[in-house]
Order: C-alpha cells, then structure tokens, then sequence
C-alpha cells in the first residue's frame, strides 16, 4: 500500500502548527505497559466472551479501589467497512451529540451483561483503568462514559490503540470533558484509525488526546498531536497533521500492518507471555 503523508490546511478552525515529541519517560512507561495490557485481551477464553464477537476481563487488586478492564472486539471487516453505510444515532447523555449506529446499538445490547462484572466492584471511592485495541477502545470509551455518567466512579484512565472514530464533534467534546484522564494511541498510516472517514464538521471526529507513533519501522518516534480549535463552535477538532494527514485511494486494498503494531514494542493479535503484574 502506498499511503500518503499529506497534512493540510483545517477547513473549520485555526490549523496547528506544531506538534511536540513526547518525552515524558513515566507517560511513555505507562503506554508501553497498557498497550501490553490491551494485547493481552487477544488472549481471553470462551468464558470471557459477554456478546458473540465481545471479550472483556476485569481485574481487581487485592485490598485496594483499583480496578482494571481490558476488552477484545472482532475487527470488521475492510469490506463491511468501506460498504456499510455510516448512520449516527443520538447520544441521549449528551446534547446533540451524534455517534455510530453500528457501535453503539452493539454496545447497548451487552452493557448489562458488562456492568454484571463491575458492579460488586466499583465504588465511588473505585479507580476504573480500560486498555483495548482496534475496535475495542470503541467500546472502552463507551463503558468510560457510561460508569461517569451512572455514578460509579469519576477517576477513569482509558488508553486506546488504533480506535476508529466514535462520533461526531460534539460526541468528542463531551467525551473530551468527561474522561481526564484519556489516551488515543495511533500509529503510523494505521488504516482503522482514520475510519469512518472524516468528510465535513458534522461527519465523525475523534476525540483528544492522540498520541501518535510517527514510524513504519521498530523505531518509535512518539508525538502528542494537539488538537485544533474549532473556529465556529465551542470544541477542539482533531489533528490532520498526524494519523489523519495519511491517505489511502479509494481503489486500494488498505494494509493493516501498522494497525496491529508495534506499538512500544508490543505486536497486537498476538497472545504469548507478558510481564503484568496480575
């Protein structure tokens, strides 16, 4: 696949000039540790699964409020995802914010069966950690919002890798606002983080903050993409000088090798052996 690096002017707000290469070595520790974390749902077993194609796993540190989630989705196929058309339902918790259909009606049908694993232990005193690649982190922003907004816990910490777009701005913002603590992941040309395609101010927009992998090879060259503040509403568009600045034809068959890795060293799919302390 010959994708093309091609950032440009934002047609809606001021465009961002810059980027900053991250060298925070205790954020860049916590990526490579969540995304080991992530990879690790590849490995769940029948018993994990909650919906069809859904796996999720909790885990709950002896004597303590903390809390870790990680969850697998099966990843859509290139074909359904380039036929199907994108239709967006309301968000009802938030004001005029529109996500996928797709997304979110799967999420609806199974969330019982999820907060079935957390309720015995989540507090409001609880911090609650989710880590998920691809599709997953779809619906670990969902499962972020959803315990906000019920009461569970406010501290929440989601780390994302190569997560597609959710919804459109205003579903951004008022994710943006509600989870703090939030880290979206990209890599390199990663295919499945520039889908559903991003056409015009009310078509689907990410959410901050993305940390992006600028590097094809083992070499990671890591930088926060700030994003972009919107010159006709009150929210922050996303970055098209980094992931979004790559272009994949139409006519072309997208690869996916930069979906699944690495990222800091960590190959996604791939279940083996880790060093996590659970």
């Amino acid at each position: 696949m010959s994708s093309v690096w091609n950032p440009k002017e934002s047609k809606f707000g001021e465009r961002l000039v810059h980027k900053i290469y991250l060298d925070d070595q205790d954020l860049l520790s916590d990526l490579r540790y969540y995304a080991k974390f992530a990879n690790r749902a590849y490995c769940l077993k029948e018993e994990d699964r909650i919906h069809e194609e859904i796996f999720v796993k909790t885990y709950h540190l002896d004597n303590s409020h903390e809390i870790y989630v990680i969850m697998k989705a099966s990843e859509l196929s290139i074909i359904q995802w380039e036929t199907r058309k994108n239709q967006m339902v309301k968000y009802k918790p938030a004001k005029f914010a529109m996500v996928d259909k797709y997304f979110y009606t799967e999420f609806l049908r199974w969330k019982d069966k999820l907060m079935g694993k957390l309720d015995s232990l989540l507090t409001k005193n609880s911090s609650l950690t989710i880590s998920a690649h691809g599709i997953g982190g779809v619906y670990a922003i969902f499962l972020g919002l959803y315990c906000k907004e019920r009461g569970y816990t406010s501290d929440i910490k989601i780390y994302t890798y190569g997560q597609p777009r959710i919804g459109d701005a205003f579903f951004a913002q008022y994710v943006n606002n509600n989870i703090k603590k939030l880290f979206r992941v990209t890599r390199f040309d990663d295919y499945v983080s520039q889908r559903p395609k991003r056409i015009n101010l009310y078509g689907y927009m990410h959410h901050q903050t993305e940390i992006w992998i600028n590097s094809c090879d083992c070499k990671d060259v890591v930088l926060v993409c700030p994003g972009i503040k919107s010159a006709q509403y009150d929210f922050i568009e996303e970055n098209y000088d980094c992931n979004a600045a790559f272009q994949v034809s139409e006519n072309e068959i997208p690869n996916l090798e930069s979906h699944y890795g690495l990222y800091f060293g960590v190959k996604m799919g791939e279940c083996g052996e880790d060093d996590l302390i659970f």
